[in-house]
């Protein structure tokens, strides 16, 4: 049996004389040996009898026997798995709501992928009718998942608090007698407060990101208010004011090229106001003095690099501070999942405009051909999907060996930089292959360090 077309793409780390690898198809992570890895290198090249024969030169042939009869389960797992990977979700029911509440904003950052929260459009606001209407559609159209998410997103959802209230009380009331688990989430610019709505959020277990792009003078550079000034003192006065509800907040930083080498220190700075789970994320813009290219990809990784030591030390220490991206793919790996890909690449999330419009990713509002559809005539949810299934067998990433912990990417990254949503975006692609290989480094040291605690850290990570 010869295995070259299927061959395993095996990511491997060392420390404290143990070898650890991870197989990118197969979703298989465990300590390695010196057999195996020669058996992996002979079996790319050469027949199972080759293979057989060369080895049994070194070790028992019955315990080479062994190991190759393994080897071949894990080449069929290959070949299923990627099989399913290049293959949408067969699910068509929608897990994860995204209610778009507002369309306008207090803010001007200067990467706003939202045209500062008009999405290229009028400024407009969810009514509570039009937010219970998108509410019932939704229901209809959720399947037999048990864990249901839902987004209040942007614009500022602040702006819009009584539709949001509307709707955390409607949504509660029509799921009460059911054994359907519900999970806010809010992303918010932390510049807006209000005492009883945030202790309306917390006494619903609303998980709240509050977006900080790191020190005063990296914030107040990004992220502006309308009329230009500075935002990051009412945001660091506010946060104090969050944590009185909330024992965990978690940031959200982007980095541009400007700020590129001082990601670290931001991450460090968001841990230091209160924020545990920081994620970072880069610039995605066609104003090229922010966006990436190649130029900035090393001095990327050496920060992110350091920061998943810091991260590590932070949870061998027992300390509740992380960055999230590398371990965001721990997770996937500890539980041997395959990445459901974006919103826009899945059949699991249903996006709201504030005027009921249909859409498969928040970040794509403003784009009318990537309208799907409004809630007063929409088809169901599975007629949208069926319909949408062509593109994303067209993706040029489908062979690609990151696939399984990537799922195609981010359509808008592609979009923005290549307006074809099939051609993925090769920064984001080099970031995604970085990460990657950060985690197997990562999970290889909590493995070797904390084996006890892995399912505790990647219950709530």
């Amino acid at each position: 049996m010869h295995h070259k077309n299927e061959k395993l793409r095996v990511l491997t780390y060392e420390s404290n004389n143990r070898s650890f690898f991870y197989d990118v198809y197969s979703g298989i992570f465990a300590e390695a040996s010196p057999i195996f890895n020669k058996a992996i290198t002979f079996m790319n090249t050469h027949t199972k009898e080759d293979t057989l024969f060369l080895l049994s030169k070194e070790y028992d042939s019955e315990r080479v026997t062994r190991l190759l009869n393994n080897l071949d389960n894990i080449y069929k797992e290959v070949k299923d798995s990627r099989k399913s990977l290049n293959r949408a979700s067969g699910l068509f029911a929608a897990k994860n709501l995204w209610l778009n509440v507002v369309h306008d904003c207090n803010m001007n950052c200067i990467y706003c992928f939202a045209d500062g929260g008009r999405y290229k459009n009028k400024k407009m606001y969810m009514s509570i009718d039009m937010a219970k209407k998108c509410i019932d559609y939704w229901r209809k159209n959720i399947g037999d998942y048990k864990k249901l998410q839902v987004y209040f997103f942007g614009g500022e959802p602040f702006l819009n608090q009584e539709t949001i209230k509307y709707s955390i009380d409607y949504i509660n009331h029509l799921f009460r007698k059911t054994d359907k688990k519900i999970v806010y989430n809010i992303t918010t610019n932390g510049t807006i407060y209000d005492d009883d709505f945030v202790k309306m959020l917390a006494s619903n277990n609303v998980v709240l990101s509050l977006s900080i792009d790191g020190t005063p003078e990296i914030h107040d550079c990004q992220r502006r208010f309308v009329s230009g000034k500075g935002s990051y003192k009412i945001i660091a006065k506010n946060i104090e004011r969050f944590r009185k509800y909330y024992k965990e907040l978690n940031g959200n930083l982007v980095v541009t090229k400007k700020s590129v080498s001082h990601l670290k220190e931001s991450v460090e700075h968001l841990w230091e106001m209160g924020c545990q789970n920081v994620t970072f994320f880069i610039s995605i813009t066609e104003d090229k003095t922010l966006s990436f290219t190649s130029e900035e990809l090393d001095d990327l990784f050496y920060q992110i690099h350091q920061i998943n030591l810091a991260t590590l030390e932070n949870i061998l220490q027992y300390k509740s501070e992380v960055c999230g991206n590398t371990l965001a793919i721990c997770k996937k790996m500890h539980k041997n999942a395959i990445q459901s890909g974006c919103a826009f690449q899945n059949n699991m999330s249903i996006v709201f405009g504030p005027d009921g419009t249909i859409y498969k990713c928040y970040e794509l509002l403003g784009e009318r051909e990537f309208v799907l559809g409004h809630v007063d005539n929409a088809k169901s949810w599975e007629s949208i999907c069926k319909e949408f299934l062509e593109p994303i067998e067209k993706r040029e990433c489908n062979n690609c060996w990151a696939l399984r912990l990537c799922n195609g990417g981010c359509a808008y990254d592609s979009y923005i930089n290549n307006r074809n949503i099939n051609k993925p975006y090769d920064i984001s692609c080099a970031l995604v292959k970085y990460l990657i290989k950060e985690a197997v480094q990562m999970y290889s040291e909590l493995y070797i360090h904390m084996p006890e605690s892995l399912d505790k850290i990647f219950q709530s990570s």
